[in-house]
C-alpha cells in the first residue's frame, strides 16, 4: 500500500538530511563509466567518514544533461561537477570527498 512508500519517502529524507556529501556518478554505463563507479566506491570506502557520503550512479540522460557535464565519465558533489572525461585515481577521489567533508 501507500504506507511503504511513505516510509521509503521518509527515510530517503532522513539519509539525505543525514549526509554530507551527495556524491553522483554520471555516465551512460560505458565500461570506463563502470569503472569510474568502482573508483568512487573505492574511494567512499577508505574515507573514516564514510557513513555521510551517499553515492548515487546516474545514467539518465536527462538528468546528466542537467549538470552539465559534456563528458563521462562525470563525478558530481554536492551538485558541483567536479570531474569529467577522464577516469581519476581512487586518491584523487578520496582527496576530492575529503575536501568536501571539511567544509
Amino acid at each position: 500500500g501507500t504506507g511503504f512508500a511513505a516510509q521509503a519517502l521518509i527515510r530517503r529524507i532522513t539519509e539525505a538530511l543525514m549526509a554530507k556529501v551527495e556524491v553522483k556518478v554520471l555516465g551512460l554505463g560505458c565500461s570506463a563509466c563502470n569503472d569510474f563507479h568502482r573508483t568512487v566506491l573505492s574511494a567512499v570506502a577508505q574515507l573514516a567518514a564514510h557513513d555521510d557520503v551517499t553515492v548515487e550512479n546516474v545514467t539518465d540522460i536527462k538528468e546528466i544533461m542537467q549538470f552539465g557535464a559534456v563528458n563521462m565519465p562525470a563525478l558530481v558533489v554536492n551538485g558541483k561537477v567536479k570531474l569529467s572525461g577522464r577516469s581519476p585515481s581512487v586518491g584523487e577521489v578520496v582527496s576530492i570527498l575529503a575536501t568536501e567533508l571539511m567544509k
